[in-house]
């Protein structure tokens, strides 16, 4: 069984292109939950923006973070994409590639 779901952009006058999963094919709510993450990355613009930190293990690709930035007024919240842990031979650190909407 195979399933299509058509995507609109904007005010749904601009045609979103297909999704192609084929190991979604039979399963409507996945399918709908790929086409949810399709439009949410497509909603705002992103940018991206590389911290370094002490060592922090809990920190998890997929986590929401608040970085509070003493140059900014505002604190914002971005969407941790990679995690790197380094070992310089005297400190440990964690490097987060998170994107913010800007």
């Amino acid at each position: 069984m195979s399933q299509t779901i058509e995507v609109y952009r904007h005010a749904g006058s601009r045609d979103g292109g297909e999704l192609r999963v084929p190991l979604l094919n039979a399963a409507l709510p996945p399918m709908l939950l790929r086409g949810r993450i399709a439009l949410d990355d497509t909603a705002h613009t992103w940018e991206r923006v590389d911290l370094t930190l002490d060592y922090r293990p809990d920190l998890l690709p997929g986590a929401l973070v608040r970085v509070t930035d003493p140059l900014t007024a505002t604190p914002w919240t971005g969407l941790i994409t990679s995690v790197v842990h380094r070992d310089d031979g005297a400190t440990l650190t964690t490097i987060l590639t998170v994107r913010c909407p800007v």
